[in-house]
């Protein structure tokens, strides 16, 4: 006796067991990893646009605007210690950001300025499923 179906849950768990091995294996170049240690506090991600670089004495592009990454990752850090990430497509993040307007704001933590975006995660997943449809 088999399980109906069967055949089907298990190529479907393999295509995401695979993809995920093949995301893991990737160079720092394809995965543009953020760690978020406020998300908990106020639901949002902080997506950085650009950046103040001492060097050159002004705000420039960074993050999300200049990245060629494939994979935006959030490790969202849990109680100061267990994270959670989150992997997404570069592309699906950006037109979350586009379609919902997510407010700019900026950050003032120590000596590297920034400039980013609150995107909330329901706003990424909420893009997900409509793009899915």
């Amino acid at each position: 006796m088999t399980n109906k179906g069967f055949d089907v849950d298990l190529a479907r768990g393999n295509f995401g067991e695979n993809l995920l091995t093949e995301i893991l294996k990737m160079s720092g170049d394809q995965l543009e990893i953020k760690t978020d240690y406020q998300w908990q506090k106020t639901g949002n991600l902080y997506i950085e646009k650009e950046c103040f670089y001492n060097n050159l004495g002004r705000f420039d592009g960074s993050g999300i605007t200049t990245t060629t990454s494939q994979w935006w990752v959030s490790v969202c850090v849990i109680d100061g210690k267990m994270p959670s990430i989150s992997i997404n497509p570069t592309s699906l993040i950006r037109r979350a950001i586009e379609k919902y307007n997510c407010p700019e704001v900026s950050m003032n933590d120590g000596d590297n300025p920034s400039r980013g975006y609150l995107v909330k995660l329901s706003q990424i997943y909420g893009h997900m499923l409509n793009a899915a449809a």
